[in-house]
């Protein structure tokens, strides 16, 4: 007999849900047919129909089980946040990212996306135009400087991207939030 041990920590506790119930319900409506018998031939129906629903359930979880997904793509995806954290501040491959995850990169965005709801640019954009805002109203900075500071190739660039995020040009934000 197995004991739930040999299965491992996918062994349900208490209430389970089957999304596709028509083959649980025939093996249980053959269960019920059969249940009055006490002969050892029965007996090996029985295990025979619960072996079956076990393999039902087991097909079920292994096609659908999204808490396990979702703890799993939680987990790749905290490790990714923590590795854009990392790396805002410098110029690197989102590709590069992807693969150290073992994901290609659109399904690392697409996860990225699903478990915080911004994609992975739209994350360290944020991170890197606070780190611009705080610089732009702290420091006499240039904006190439501030540029190579924040991840942005060259100060025309980093005014590109802040106008269109901030709506605002950084000369005009510095001028409204200087100390």
């Amino acid at each position: 007999m197995l004991e739930p041990t040999d299965i491992g920590a996918a062994v349900p506790v208490g209430k389970i849900r089957m999304t596709n119930s028509a083959p649980l319900l025939f093996t249980l409506a053959r269960m019920k047919k059969i249940a009055l018998g006490r002969d050892a031939f029965t007996k090996h129906k029985l295990n025979h129909h619960v072996l079956d629903i076990w393999y039902l359930y087991c097909e079920e979880i292994s096609i659908t089980d999204e808490s396990t997904d979702a703890v799993a793509n939680h987990s790749v995806m905290g490790k990714a946040q923590q590795t854009l954290k990392k790396l805002a501040f410098e110029s690197f491959q989102l590709r590069e990212v992807a693969a150290s995850l073992g994901l290609s990169p659109s399904r690392f965005s697409k996860g990225y996306k699903t478990a915080y709801g911004e994609t992975p640019i739209q994350f360290v954009t944020g991170l890197r135009l606070e780190k611009v805002k705080k610089l732009l109203a702290e420091t006499k900075m240039t904006l190439d400087q501030i540029s190579e500071c924040c991840g942005y190739q060259n100060g025309f660039y980093l005014n590109r991207v802040f106008t269109k995020n901030v709506g605002i040009t950084p000369l005009h934000y510095r001028k409204m939030h200087r100390v």
